[in-house]
């Protein structure tokens, strides 16, 4: 109008109040996850994944926990969001907002914004409240948080239609339990169990039409199991159910029923069927798990819906209902595409797979180190063994919580033993009492171990995701077929062997193991015939008991050495080397004892390769431990200490160090000697009295330049 600015609008987004909100963390959904573009899509946000920052400022009272969230892009525009719940005591709850676009070709970023202000929380119809969260074609969402046995209209529609539920009078406040997203409905099959909602013209004459929920069975029904149902056994709508067989459908009864090639599974499945109102044709598409499990099939006519037939969730309008729960119900009156319903299932399945949460931006790290208990000594023996600990490690997270995506354990100097075929069953534990033995209290993570290589190196690894909380000893358990003479393998863990990522990015690893070494050498040769090691005969033992019923003995080792003298705090320390079972050097209290002459012969020219020393420790109630010592200069200097496993309440045999051990230097012969060497016991307070009924030490070694291994020098390689 020729300039005429009063017939101008101008139009300006609202700017963020970041004067009164200054404290975010970011979430960065990957673009690896999208295969196309995505308009107006609602995230789910996990508040178990939002900062320590955040649980320690936003209001802890009950009602107000979570409500100081407002949501923005990253160039500070806010978005609207829906706060399902949220506890400050049990730091956990569900947030969901709406993402105005999301890339496919690079990482999106959106600020979750709080400030602990106690205001409460949006009204659902505000601009940015809960229901333009849903505004994206959607008829009905149901989070299913809500008690089902509360009354007419107790289940809650988080869309503007307001299609709120009333659960049948069978349904009780038990049937409100743990689900896939915050809370979820327990449908019984042998029951009339259902929630029903109203009719609503929002419903009908759907010729286009996408439903989706998270479902976890209890048994597949006999028939039919109606998980989600618009029809009345007539030439009506539709329903999405599961056949006996554990296959999923979605039937129009005028357009007919389409059934997916595979069953729903056990644990909780994601289950999606769309229509494009292609009647008698192309039409129907199923999804499980965010994979397009049928394609073309028959579709809807138009104007087959039946505008009086109300929704169901849980079963058929009279019969065909299922047993198992049911969770985060979502119905659209449009398509969705297969990279909309992948990303609803990516972003609700792992939520940190989905997106990366930061409050500082700073990289986080890990470190890896020896496990308390010192490496695992050599285990191959002449038999095939079962639940054998391979190798152990230490696991700290230095920056809060982490996520360990791939362990790697490092195989080489492989020989005589083909570790694809002689190894199996080999797992990852959490070694909850810290002893580098497999126990049936340990926890397992990582999933199933698999060997690659075969020949001089190989690698063994652990692809199945686990959290890292605290710092942890971990052991690495399998079983091995008889392993030959000479066989010989050693397991290493590097840093470059662990990938782990945090809500930042992945991770900086720091640290090292010390190697575990298995060998078996039993041809009693020596030179190069000798091979790398080898198990001592087996001991003479005793026949009464280690001083506890059902205890462990030494043996008479012939490779193992026994000090002749002693001197320290402990009471009766010669019982340590008398030979006799049932008497026992003693402590109650944190102080050292000294054990010498050994009676070692070496040859000044041997190379020394490992050292152990081998305790049979009497029984006691208490929580106790020994910690071990060398010198190897007549007391004057001390290896570092290793700590022996918590003492049990039978006698029990444990060996520390190992064929590979130096404990920490390199030693020469003549500090062998009886003069040099020294074995120092301390013992850790403990209630009762720490006990020791035997103490052996075995010295490894080999000659230089090819000669010859063990004998009466003191046990050698």
């Amino acid at each position: 109008n020729a300039g005429n600015n009063t017939n101008w609008n101008f139009i300006t987004t609202p700017v963020w109040n970041n004067t009164n909100w200054t404290l975010f963390d970011t979430v960065t959904i990957r673009e690896t996850n999208i295969d196309s573009d995505l308009t107006d899509f609602p995230v789910y946000v996990n508040l178990d994944d939002l900062s320590n920052t955040f649980w320690s400022t936003t209001p802890a009272g009950a009602s107000l926990v979570g409500t100081d969230i407002r949501v923005t892009t990253a160039a500070n525009v806010e978005v609207p969001r829906e706060l399902v719940f949220a506890s400050s005591t049990l730091g956990t709850g569900e947030l969901h907002f709406k993402a105005p676009t999301i890339s496919s070709t690079t990482d999106t970023v959106f600020k979750i914004w709080y400030n602990g202000t106690t205001t409460g929380d949006y009204d659902d119809t505000a601009t940015y409240g809960a229901d333009n969260v849903w505004t994206n074609d959607f008829v009905a969402v149901y989070h299913l948080e809500e008690d089902p046995s509360a009354g007419a209209g107790a289940v809650i529609d988080s869309t503007r239609f307001n299609h709120d539920g009333t659960g049948s009078t069978t349904m009780t406040t038990a049937d409100l339990v743990a689900g896939k997203v915050g809370k979820s409905h327990d449908f019984d099959g042998a029951l009339t169990d259902r929630v029903t909602f109203a009719t609503s013209s929002a419903f009908a004459n759907l010729n286009t039409v996408s439903v989706c929920t998270w479902y976890q069975h209890d048994t597949y029904p006999n028939a039919y199991g109606v998980l989600v149902d618009k029809s009345s056994n007539g030439t009506d709508s539709w329903n999405m159910y599961l056949d006996n067989s554990g296959e999923f459908a979605l039937q129009s009864r005028a357009g007919g029923i389409r059934r997916a090639s595979t069953t729903a599974g056990s644990g909780w499945q994601y289950l999606c069927s769309t229509t494009n109102g292609a009647g008698g044709g192309a039409g129907i598409a199923l999804y499980h798990n965010g994979l397009n499990v049928v394609g073309i099939g028959q579709g809807f006519s138009a104007g087959s819906d039946d505008t009086n037939t109300p929704l169901t969730i849980g079963s058929g309008k009279t019969a065909y209902r299922v047993d198992g729960r049911m969770d985060e119900v979502r119905i659209a009156s449009t398509t969705r595409t297969a990279s909309w319903i992948k990303a609803e299932y990516y972003n609700q399945s792992t939520s940190t797979d989905f997106y990366g949460v930061n409050l500082t931006g700073v990289v986080g790290s890990s470190t890896i180190a020896n496990h308390t208990a010192g490496q695992v000594p050599n285990t191959f023996t002449a038999g095939p063994k079962t639940n054998e600990s391979l190798f152990v490690f230490r696991l700290t997270p230095n920056s809060g919580t982490a996520t360990v995506t791939d362990a790697v354990i490092t195989l080489t100097g492989v020989q005589g033993f083909n570790p694809v075929t002689g190894l199996s069953n080999l797992r990852l534990f959490r070694d909850l009492d810290n002893d580098a033995l497999y126990d049936a209290s340990d926890t397992q993570v990582g999933g199933a171990g698999a060997v690659v290589g075969a020949n001089q190196n190989g690698t063994l690894t652990f692809t199945t995701d686990f959290l890292s909380t605290t710092s942890q000893n971990y052991l690495v358990v399998g079983d091995w077929s008889a392993p030959a003479d000479g066989s010989f393998i050693t397991f290493d863990l590097f840093p470059s062997g662990l990938s782990i990522i945090d809500a930042t990015s992945s991770q900086s690893i720091f640290g090292s193991v010390t190697s575990a070494q298995h060998f078996r050498n039993n041809r009693g040769a020596g030179g190069r015939g000798s091979g790398v090691g080898g198990d001592a005969p087996a001991g003479n033992g005793t026949t009464t008991g280690g001083g506890t019923e059902g205890g462990e003995q030494i043996g008479d080792d012939p490779d193992f050495y026994w000090p002749s003298a002693n001197s320290g705090s402990w009471n009766s320390g010669g019982n340590a080397y008398d030979r006799e079972d049932g008497t026992y050097a003693t402590t109650s209290a944190a102080v050292t004892h000294s054990f010498t002459n050994a009676g070692f012969v070496i040859p000044g020219n041997n190379t020394i390769g490992g050292i152990e020393v081998k305790l049979e420790l009497g029984g006691t109630s208490a929580a106790g431990t020994v910690n071990i010592e060398l010198s190897w200069n007549g007391g004057t200097n001390w290896t570092t200490a290793k700590t022996t496993p918590t003492l049990t309440t039978t006698d029990s045999v444990r060996i520390v160090g190992s064929p590979a051990d130096l404990w920490g230097r390199t030693w020469t012969a003549s500090e062998f000697s009886n003069a040099n060497f020294a074995v120092r016991l301390t013992g850790a307070p403990s209630a009762n009295t720490i006990r020791v009924d035997a103490l052996q030490i075995k010295v490894y070694h080999a000659a230089g330049g090819g000669g010859g291994g063990g004998g009466a020098g003191g046990g050698g390689i």
